[in-house]
C-alpha cells in the first residue's frame, strides 16, 4: 500500500487520479452511513436471558449507539457539507 503522501502527489499530478480518489472517498462515506443503518436495525443483542426471562441489555444498546455516533461524527468532520448538521 503506498503512503498517503504518495497518493496525494499522484492526485496533484493527474486530475483523473484526483477525481477517482474523490469518488472512492464518497463511496466509502456512503458505505459508513449504510453501516450506521445496519447497526441501528440490528436488535439481535438487545435482550439477554435473565433468571426470570428476557431482560434489556443496556450495555449492548449503548455500545451500538456509540458505534453509530462515532461514525456519524467522523462523517461530519470529513465532509461537513454532505454529512454535517444543517442550519
Amino acid at each position: 500500500m503506498p503512503d498517503d503522501d504518495t497518493v496525494r502527489d499522484w492526485g496533484k499530478a493527474n486530475p483523473d487520479v484526483e477525481r477517482a480518489i474523490a469518488r472512492a472517498r464518497d463511496r466509502g462515506e456512503d458505505a459508513i452511513a449504510a453501516d450506521c443503518l445496519e447497526i441501528a436495525d440490528d436488535s439481535g443483542g438487545d435482550y439477554r436471558m435473565g433468571e426470570k426471562g428476557p431482560i434489556v441489555d443496556t450495555d449492548h444498546i449503548q455500545r451500538a449507539k456509540l458505534r453509530i455516533d462515532t461514525r456519524l461524527k467522523l462523517l461530519a468532520k470529513w465532509n461537513p457539507k454532505k454529512w454535517g448538521d444543517k442550519i
